[in-house]
C-alpha cells in the first residue's frame, strides 16, 4: 500500500505541486529493495518505506513500486494519485466550514486554526494572535486588543454569549507561524451569527 503523509486521510490518493510530499510505502517485507518510480515527479527515497515526492503538474500522476532484490525486478504495485495546487490558507473557528455560526458553534470550540479548505492538506501552521472587532446589526462596534495565541478569551466569549441573529465577528491581523516556515498573516475571517 502507498499513502501520503500529508493528508488528513491517509486513504486520499493526493499530492501537491510545490512542496514536499511524503509518500508512506507499507509492507510487510522492508528487507526487499524496494524502488519508487513516477515518469512525472521526482522521487527521493529517505528509507526503503518512505520518499519524498515532488510534482509539477495539475492531474493524474502515475506510482510503481518495484522489487530490485529480483532479477528482472518485479512490479509490486502501482498506484495513480491526483497532482492539486494547495489552496490559499483561511483561519477558521474549531474548525468549521460555514461563515454563518450559531453561538454554541462558537463557543464549542473557541480556538481559531489554519485550514486548507477543500483540500484535506494537513498542515501544522498555527494561529499566534489575533485582533477580533465584533459589529452589531445596528453598526455599533466593539474591538478587543490584540490577542496572544488562537483562543478567544473569556471576556471575548462572554461578550459572544450576549450577541444576536446578524451581528458580526472579524478577525483581523491573523498571525501564523508554522515550523520551517516565516510567520505570515492571513486574509481577515468573519463570521455571522446565525
Amino acid at each position: 500500500m502507498l499513502r501520503s503523509l500529508n493528508v488528513n486521510h491517509p486513504d486520499s490518493n493526493i499530492v501537491f505541486i510545490g512542496i514536499d510530499n511524503y509518500l508512506e510505502l507499507k509492507t510487510t517485507d522492508t528487507k526487499k529493495d524496494l524502488r519508487l518510480y513516477a515518469p512525472k515527479a521526482s522521487v527521493f527515497k529517505l528509507s526503503n518505506t518512505k520518499y519524498v515526492i515532488h510534482v509539477s503538474t495539475i492531474g493524474n500522476t502515475l506510482f510503481e513500486v518495484y522489487d530490485y532484490s529480483k532479477s528482472p525486478r518485479e512490479l509490486l504495485l502501482s498506484k495513480t494519485f491526483t497532482s492539486r495546487v494547495i489552496p490559499d490558507p483561511e483561519a477558521r473557528i474549531g474548525y468549521t466550514k460555514d461563515s454563518t455560526l450559531t453561538i454554541a458553534e462558537i463557543l464549542a470550540n473557541p480556538q481559531l486554526h489554519v485550514v486548507y479548505p477543500n483540500s484535506g492538506y494537513t498542515n501544522s501552521s498555527v494561529i499566534m494572535r489575533f485582533k477580533l472587532t465584533i459589529i452589531y446589526t445596528d453598526l455599533a462596534s466593539r474591538a478587543f486588543n490584540i490577542t496572544d495565541g488562537n483562543q478567544l478569551t473569556d471576556q471575548q466569549m462572554n461578550a459572544i454569549k450576549e450577541l444576536s441573529s446578524g451581528d458580526k465577528l472579524v478577525f483581523e491581523d491573523l498571525a501564523v507561524t508554522c515550523p520551517g516556515c516565516r510567520s505570515y498573516k492571513l486574509w481577515p475571517y468573519s463570521i455571522t451569527i446565525k
